[in-house]
């Protein structure tokens, strides 16, 4: 029932014990009732373009569920118990970093994760260890990834936030990769070397870089990069 102007989920949902698939996107809830968990033998559950406030707390009691689709929804409260679901796939779109439990980045780490994701808010990244545990090497579903850092908090600790890039290596079977608001001195070995074969477009924005600074530290451009059609290389320097 993709765009529709539904406002509210009824209790009543639970009575479809036979449903397979559902898809509220595009719709106007904010909330999911409890009794959604009812629904025992769900495989797919779209939530793609919501305003939604949470998700069930319970949410991971839909054991036959195996595939969530988030995109476009920026949760404000994440269930912790969503990753006993060992065969769920996830399509979640974005991710807001936050120094809470709920949000820590190391929730990624967790997760099977599918499609394009943007992390959001990575100066709220206090130790690089973190970022490693988000295991976005072994994410080989994913096809784009968008860093982001808020320059607005003028971040000073450019060692630090080094550390956590070179710690967020992609996988191999990456597409597309953007990075946002770095404030490093430099950018992770991983760039420049073999280690994103795949990538066809990479994107560098608002990224504090001295003039005439290799964008790639001590590399101007890897042998792999120079064979990719097109890259697109676009970053500021202040």
């Amino acid at each position: 029932m993709p765009w529709c102007n539904i406002k509210e989920v009824p209790d009543t949902i639970a009575d479809l014990i036979h449903l397979r698939s559902l898809d509220l996107s595009g719709t106007h809830i904010e909330r999911l009732p409890d009794s959604i968990v009812s629904l025992c033998n769900l495989q797919v559950l779209k939530l793609n373009r919501l305003d939604l406030r949470e998700l069930p707390s319970t949410l991971h009691e839909l054991s036959n569920l195996r595939r969530l689709e988030l995109q476009g929804t920026p949760l404000r409260n994440a269930p912790v118990l969503l990753v006993k679901l060992k065969n769920l796939q996830v399509w979640m779109g974005e991710f807001e970093v936050d120094q809470s439990s709920e949000f820590s980045i190391q929730r990624l780490g967790q997760l099977d994760l599918h499609g394009e994701l943007s992390i959001k808010n990575l100066e709220n990244i206090l130790y690089p260890c973190d970022a490693l545990a988000a295991d976005l090497n072994n994410k080989t579903h994913l096809v784009s990834l968008h860093l982001q850092w808020d320059l607005r908090l003028n971040n000073e600790d450019s060692i630090n936030e080094r550390e956590v890039l070179e710690n967020l290596q992609p996988s191999t079977h990456l597409k597309r990769l953007s990075i946002n608001g770095y404030s490093g001195t430099q950018f992770p070995r991983w760039l420049s070397d073999n280690g994103l074969c795949n990538v066809v477009s990479l994107t560098l924005e608002r990224c504090k870089m001295k003039l005439g600074h290799s964008i790639f530290g001590d590399v101007s451009m890897s042998d792999t990069y120079r064979t990719l059609t097109p890259v697109q290389h676009s970053y500021d320097t202040y």
